[in-house]
């Protein structure tokens, strides 16, 4: 390797670890402003607000978790009266899990939190340039978000 490709790799894997730092302390900010649920909560709620219903493998799947541990997160939302499971719809034995109407209510209402602070964040700090620059990278942002 020309020591020329070995810096262009290494300035790439600089670029990848800031762009990991930077994404995370973003993500944890908003959160933690917009007094967002746990992660485990707010991602399982997210998915079924998007997906639909789904059944505890399919949501312990696409978190990534074990399956007991997603059990977990769903007795907690059951808790809280966010999600109520059904005889699953292909196989009756099976359950599926599903947002409840005040599930809905809190995705929805946390969702509209974390974007009004957003919006507060970029109108307050970065001007017209920055705002346009920051459009362009979303498209890049996107591309990258595509297995």
């Amino acid at each position: 390797m020309s020591p020329k490709n070995a810096s262009a790799e290494q300035d790439v894997a600089s670029l990848a670890e800031q762009l990991r730092m930077v994404v995370g302390d973003f993500v944890r900010s908003v959160r933690s402003a917009s007094a967002t649920a746990s992660t485990a909560h707010t991602e399982t709620l997210a998915f079924l607000y998007r997906q639909g219903p789904a059944n505890i493998a399919q949501l312990a799947k696409a978190r990534q978790v074990k399956h007991q541990s997603m059990r977990l997160v769903i007795g907690r939302l059951q808790q809280l009266g966010w999600v109520e499971l059904h005889p699953g719809r292909l196989d009756r034995r099976s359950q599926e899990v599903a947002l409840t109407p005040a599930g809905k209510r809190a995705v929805e209402a946390d969702m509209a939190s974390r974007s009004a602070l957003l919006s507060e964040r970029l109108a307050s700090r970065l001007d017209a340039a920055e705002l346009e620059t920051l459009r362009q990278a979303l498209g890049l942002m996107a591309r990258l978000s595509q297995p």
